[in-house]
């Protein structure tokens, strides 16, 4: 059973109860703890968005939520009348279960419309998690503490997942969650939702999802996590050894702050390795966990067209630890406040790096606030202050605009993204940087612009920037027409994109042409 709220474009978004449990539970996927059998069952025939849209899917889904002190569980059933077709292959943790039977989780715990995070899983129990910004950015990066055991039965699979408290930004007292779940049936290319099917509409896209009501959060644990850590080495009689840490308090449920002292990043996994035939930087993202957490709230103007890595990134977290010649810096210490109160989204960051043989200590700084606006919108500021491989002053501020809407012609989505940045620098001339990205990306025409400015002496000495001295034309349009009436091909795509980079002055430097020759989905789900 599901109850069902009016959603703002006349739609009814589905809701479900949580329930309260003092009963202790034993995560093993069985769900045979009795709290279980007495909680409110939601899902039921879930709604498919392919291979057709609005068609029940062709088997049932239930769902279950239920809480108590310290974290909430999910129990999900995943039916299904062959259970010996259920299709499982991924085992490691992050490695997308795309071709999987699987679930997809989407939680707006701040309840915003915006953002949240997203938990994937199959029958083997499998861990992939993301954090979520404004509806479109996905952090992969995020590795949040979580935790499920799936099993199979004669009738499908079922998953439990346990979820913190402490693991996400939520409200204390009674607390509204925004949920959607997506459950993925691969032998027959069937997807469906709890909470909306329309196919340009993804899972984690919160303003469409359903809510979750009855959570009450009252936890009475300090919040305060200690990581310390002690290295010792002894050669040839003699000793040296080294000491330090993370201390995380959640002094509030939706303010955390972080500090790391002589911070090791010995555990941050490694990056991909990659080869450069080009004379511009490549682009490598965070994975260090000190700078992942809560990472989305300084982000500015990233929401690029998929398949490009960013032009600028005013703030850059890797720029902290390691100098202009790619050696590691000691991080003497960093401090981290991040928060969100009402509508209002904010970060601060201090760190202090050592010297290096090439560069002196320095002192960064990182400030930013958001605010949402409109629906699914938001403007925001940020600073940054420092240079990590200088003494001298360097300052980068910047205004951004992000919007978003679900309802343009009705029901289609349209996105608009602008920043406006400018460097300053004692030791050479100011510069600006200016964006305007606009996006259509719906399921019979898939299409996008954007267009940069970038002066020659524009320099975020805390940031990433690809290319300086140009202006950048992108554009893309995808024409992917879907044949119902068919038995045999499913949807089409046709795609041409272009990239253009012109100096100045207006001469051009670079073009880039591409045309995808129609790409045929068929019934069987294969491609041709």
């Amino acid at each position: 059973m599901a109850l069902f709220i009016p959603a703002s474009n006349g739609a009814a978004k589905p809701t479900t109860q949580a329930k309260f449990t003092t009963e202790k539970i034993k995560l093993d996927g069985h769900l045979d703890e009795s709290v279980w059998a007495s909680a409110m069952k939601a899902g039921g025939d879930m709604q498919q968005y392919e291979p057709r849209q609005g068609v029940p899917m062709t088997q049932k889904t239930e769902f279950m939520v239920v809480y108590d002190e310290d974290s909430i569980y999910f129990g999900i059933i995943a039916y299904d009348t062959e259970p010996k077709k259920i299709v499982a292959s991924v085992m490691e943790r992050d490695e997308v279960p795309f071709y999987d039977d699987s679930l997809f989780l989407a939680i707006d715990t701040m309840n915003d419309n915006r953002n949240g995070y997203v938990l994937w899983t199959n029958p083997n129990g499998i861990k992939y998690d993301a954090s979520v910004t404004n509806n479109s950015s996905l952090n992969v990066q995020w590795d949040g503490i979580w935790d499920v055991k799936a099993v199979r039965t004669k009738h499908g699979w079922q998953a439990e997942i346990r979820l913190p408290f402490s693991t996400v930004r939520h409200r204390a007292g009674a607390n509204v969650w925004g949920f959607n779940l997506w459950r993925k049936l691969p032998r027959n290319g069937e997807e469906g939702r709890w909470s909306g099917s329309r196919p340009e509409i993804r899972t984690y896209h919160f303003a469409q999802a359903g809510k979750i009501e009855g959570i009450n959060i009252n936890r009475r644990n300090l919040n305060l996590e200690v990581t310390p850590y002690v290295v010792g080495d002894i050669t040839n009689s003699k000793t040296s050894g080294d000491f330090g840490g993370d201390i995380r308090y959640r002094f509030k449920p939706n303010w955390t702050a972080h500090l790391t002292l002589n911070t090791d990043f010995a555990e941050t996994e490694v990056d991909d390795r990659r080869l450069n035939y080009t004379r511009f930087p490549l682009f490598f993202p965070e994975k260090r966990d000190f700078f992942l957490e809560d990472a989305e709230v300084f982000t500015v103007g990233q929401q690029v067209m998929p398949w490009s890595a960013p032009e600028i990134v005013p703030y850059f977290s890797r720029r902290i630890g390691l100098n202009h010649d790619r050696q590691i810096t000691d991080l003497d210490y960093a401090v981290k406040l991040t928060g969100h109160e009402g509508k209002y989204h904010v970060g601060l960051l201090n760190s202090g790096v050592g010297a290096s043989s090439t560069s002196p200590s320095s002192n960064l700084t990182i400030a930013r606030i958001k605010r949402d606006v409109l629906e699914q919108s938001s403007i925001g500021l940020i600073s940054t202050f420092g240079d990590p491989n200088s003494d001298e002053h360097a300052s980068t501020h910047g205004v951004d605009f992000r919007h978003r809407t679900d309802k343009l012609f009705g029901n289609r989505v349209f996105e608009a993204n602008s920043y406006l940045l400018s460097s300053h620098n004692s030791a050479q001339d100011d510069g600006t940087a200016f964006s305007l990205e606009l996006l259509y990306p719906n399921d019979l025409i898939n299409a996008g612009a954007t267009y940069y400015r970038i002066d020659e002496d524009f320099d975020p000495k805390l940031g990433y920037v690809r290319r300086t001295g140009v202006n950048k034309f992108q554009n893309h349009v995808s024409w992917q027409p879907r044949f119902d009436n068919s038995q045999v091909v499913r949807q089409a795509f046709l795609s041409y994109t272009n990239s253009i980079y012109a100096n100045l002055g207006g001469g051009g430097e670079t073009i880039e042409n591409s045309v995808v020759l129609p790409r045929i989905m068929l019934e069987s789900t294969d491609e041709i």
